[in-house]
């Protein structure tokens, strides 16, 4: 079963280049990215290995954003998409 830490630790070493910190909140992760956006993580309750996410800027230029249910493995896969514009 994928915990919360691993992903954190996931988070900051090997997309260091976007991530500014994480912290755990009881069963979700928030990821804060280095434009200041956050990333809020969560693991299903009920679905083993699903995850869902919400994805929020404070800046009118980007877009907001929250998916439905995905397995846990394709999470990587969603980080690596985020691109920052200058």
């Amino acid at each position: 079963m994928v915990r919360l830490e691993d992903l954190k630790r996931i988070a900051e070493v090997e997309f260091a280049d976007i991530v500014k910190s994480s912290i755990l909140i009881d069963h979700k992760m928030r990821i804060i990215l280095k434009d200041n956006s956050f990333l809020d993580v969560y693991l299903s309750q009920r679905l083993a290995e699903k995850f869902g996410f919400h994805w929020e800027c404070m800046d009118e230029s980007r877009t907001f954003s929250t998916t439905p249910l995905f397995p846990i493995c394709s999470l990587p896969f969603f980080l690596s998409q985020i691109k920052f514009s200058n």
